[in-house]
């Protein structure tokens, strides 16, 4: 009795304590994933606005305009998930009878990415209020690209210094490298 009441007494701690190493594990992927898909967002949401910019500038509606930067969008070979996504709502939504503009704010609440959410108020507010939509979209998109800059600088900078540590360490190495033969003629 002794025995079983000890081996239970270990077992369950332990069956605990992997249950909930378990479940970090999950949420800390789960987040991994959504940052993941945030930053391919905020990548791809530059190139996207300026080509919806462009394409509406020229004339375009924004239903063809959708439909033609999603066409090309993922298809090529270094087609992030944003434009993967896109191409996905692209086929989803073909042939239905739902607002452009509605899909892009339904996929940019999904995503809860405050940039994206920006693009499709600009959007939605064009086809309730009929305001000028090319004047907001040029402003969003050279916000954006200069946003994107602004990241890839501080990316930068944050790879100089995670290359500093091996740099620092090859400098040791070469120190005590050059001293071992003095040091051992002493």
């Amino acid at each position: 009795m002794e025995r079983s009441t000890g081996i239970t007494a270990v077992i369950i701690p332990l069956m605990y304590v992997s249950l909930v190493i378990l479940m970090a594990a999950n949420s800390l992927k789960e987040d991994r994933t959504a940052a993941e898909e945030r930053r391919s967002i905020l990548r791809g949401l530059p190139r996207f606005c300026n080509q919806l910019y462009l394409m509406m500038n020229a004339g375009l509606i924004l239903s063809d305009a959708f439909d033609t930067i999603s066409a090309g969008c993922g298809t090529g070979r270094n087609a992030g998930a944003f434009e993967r996504d896109l191409a996905e709502l692209r086929e989803a939504t073909d042939g239905h009878r739902i607002s452009t503009a509605q899909v892009i704010n339904e996929y940019a609440v999904k995503h809860d990415v405050k940039e994206m959410i920006r693009i499709a108020a600009i959007l939605t507010e064009n086809e309730k209020r009929g305001s000028d939509v090319v004047e907001s979209l040029e402003r969003e998109s050279r916000y954006l690209w200069e946003e994107r800059k602004t990241v890839a600088r501080e990316c930068g900078k944050a790879i100089d210094t995670r290359l500093s540590y091996p740099l620092g360490l090859l400098l040791i190495v070469l120190i005590v490298i050059t001293m071992a033969p003095a040091l051992m003629n002493i």
